[in-house]
């Protein structure tokens, strides 16, 4: 067996932080996690926001005006002046109850935003993991590559020992035999 050629492997420079970008963009559940986040935070400002007083406002004048059928214009000189003008407040005293139905909704809705965080720091994580993985693997690949091509370069010397070997014990069996004497090795090879 001899080995033609060289074993020439290609290295290739990957950077965690790109292919952690990369993957992070292409993880449909991660988009859909942070499309439940953002939702999640507005159902927990509508629920925050439920607590507070509506406050409305309103007015109103009010003129009084004749109608002059001989000349067909409407006469102002009967002005009654009536403005009217209010303020509606309303608070809901259901929702400054600690144990009311509208304060467990709240409560249930920044639970509901603690958990989607969760899951999608949980699933950030998992991709983190899976690059840094993927990164430690090739590594470990490159090493074994490096030890491979030692090993076949030792494999190689030690042929090529063997070969010398080989034609010496040859060379001295052939010489021997010549004279009419048979050779006997001297030590045993085992492979």
């Amino acid at each position: 067996i001899e080995l033609i050629g060289e074993l020439k492997p290609e290295y290739h420079d990957f950077q965690r932080d790109d292919m952690l970008e990369k993957a992070i963009e292409s993880n449909y559940n991660l988009k859909q996690y942070r499309t439940s986040i953002n939702l999640a935070r507005y159902q927990e400002s509508l629920k925050k926001n439920e607590r507070k007083p509506i406050i409305g406002a309103f007015s109103n004048y009010t003129t009084n005006s004749t109608f002059d059928t001989s000349t067909g214009a409407n006469d102002y000189s009967n002005w009654d002046h009536l403005v009217s003008v209010g303020v509606n407040v309303s608070i809901p005293l259901s929702a400054l109850l600690p144990y009311s139905r509208e304060t467990a909704e709240r409560n249930q809705s920044s639970l509901d935003l603690a958990e989607v965080q969760m899951n999608l720091s949980s699933i950030e994580s998992s991709i983190r993991l899976g690059v840094d993985s993927i990164l430690l693997r090739l590594e470990e690949e490159e090493a074994k590559i490096v030890s491979t091509q030692k090993n076949v370069d030792l494999a190689s010397e030690l042929y090529e020992s063997a070969r010398i070997q080989f034609c010496q014990f040859n060379y001295l069996v052939v010489g021997h035999r010549a004279k009419g004497r048979a050779a006997v090795p001297s030590h045993e090879y085992r492979l």
